[in-house]
């Protein structure tokens, strides 16, 4: 059986990123350990990488909007981009 660091580690050994990660973890703790080391391992030191986080417990329809803008449009400064969503789980359905 393959362990959920061994499969996350298998993601992230790949030549490309993956375009979508989902992690979920019965604790934060968990989550911002697979959180760190899928960034620190898909991010090269030398390049600057742009990474947003939000709260989706907390999204207002202001930040989904910043949130789509964000995710369409091309940095200047960075090649590749990072979109964190914590708690999505937690979202409230208005």
């Amino acid at each position: 059986m393959v362990t959920p660091y061994e499969h996350l580690k298998k993601l992230c050994t790949q030549t490309a990123a993956p375009a979508k990660i989902l992690i979920v973890c019965p604790d934060i703790v968990r989550r911002n350990r697979a959180i760190e080391y899928a960034l620190n391992t898909l991010c090269p030191k030398s390049n600057s990488i742009a990474v947003q986080k939000y709260d989706a417990s907390a999204l207002s329809t202001e930040n989904i909007r910043e949130l789509r803008d964000s995710s369409l449009t091309l940095s200047l400064f960075s090649s590749q981009k990072f979109i964190v969503l914590k708690n999505i789980d937690k979202s409230s359905k208005q």
